[in-house]
């Protein structure tokens, strides 16, 4: 009986671990497609690379990246492509 709560314990642990690298690799994924000027190739293999790391580690939850995480990073770039747009009005401006 002693060694289901340590087996317990270490499950846990194992999922607080793989919670920590999911959001890890997503926020390393986020501020790519925040900060960087990337093509929609560059692009798309920044999502799909991301996916394919998040499914390494939770193989089973696809359907949750999809809805949770794509979208977060299609907010991403529209909010990118919008400051983009921005300051190249800006520097259209001055010349």
């Amino acid at each position: 009986m002693s060694e289901e709560p340590a087996a317990y314990g270490r499950g846990y642990r194992d999922e607080e671990e793989k919670m920590q690298q999911l959001k890890k690799i997503v926020d390393e994924a986020a501020g790519i497609l925040a900060d960087a000027l990337l093509s929609e190739r560059e692009t798309r293999t920044v999502i799909e690379d991301t996916r394919n790391r998040v499914l390494s580690l939770f193989p089973d939850n696809a359907e949750e990246f999809d809805l949770i995480y794509r979208p977060r990073f299609n907010r991403l770039l529209e909010e990118n492509a919008g400051v983009q747009c921005d300051r190249a009005l800006r520097e259209n401006s001055n010349h």
